[in-house]
């Protein structure tokens, strides 16, 4: 009776392990930090154009790169957001999303995956007739297959609190905070 008694625990042991092993995350935020590179590079482009001599208009663009640097484990269910941001000339303490851009993607070993933004436009000026944005900067978020941050990346830290980001929406004005800000006419 003890053998069989033995017998069945090993089995159901057997039967659940896989089922428990499914229910794990493929893999940890360490890890992923550990073996993935994220290089995100800006393509500029600013001149001087428009109605009057200090007018500025600013071409944003942006390149992400992501490269798997293990030969044996890939990375499935990623999702990242880039989110773009400008800073009023009106009011100095509020910023705009010019852009939130989210794809999903995935990474196999050795392997690199690529993205390039869709360009924004910020015009502005910061003499004489104030109006417009001018570019302040970008944040990055990768998430993994159950919607956790795995990295969270910026150019510059602006903003206080990077874990509100996915409640911005684009076009509006925030503080440093993510509180939301009202402008009257940041634009001509």
């Amino acid at each position: 009776m003890e053998k069989l008694m033995a017998g069945m625990a090993a089995g159901i042991f057997f039967i659940m392990a896989p089922e428990a092993k499914a229910q794990q995350p493929a893999f940890s935020k360490d890890l992923f930090l550990s073996r993935v590179t994220v290089d995100v590079a800006r393509n500029k482009a600013s001149r001087i154009e428009g109605g009057d001599f200090d007018d500025k208009k600013d071409r944003i663009s942006f390149r992400i790169k992501m490269r798997n640097g293990d030969p044996n484990r890939s990375f499935e269910g990623l999702k990242f957001e880039l989110l773009v941001f400008g800073q009023s000339m009106r009011e100095k303490k509020a910023f705009k999303l010019f852009q939130r851009v989210s794809e999903s993607f995935s990474l196999q070993p050795l392997q690199e995956y690529v993205f390039d933004s869709p360009e924004i436009i910020s015009m502005w000026d910061d003499t004489g007739a104030i109006f417009g944005e001018k570019y302040k900067g970008w944040y990055l978020l990768v998430r993994g297959p159950g919607d956790e941050i795995l990295m969270s990346k910026s150019v510059v830290a602006f903003l206080e609190n990077t874990a509100d980001l996915s409640g911005l929406k684009e076009g509006g004005y925030y503080d440093r905070k993510l509180k939301p800000v009202t402008i009257v006419s940041s634009s001509r």
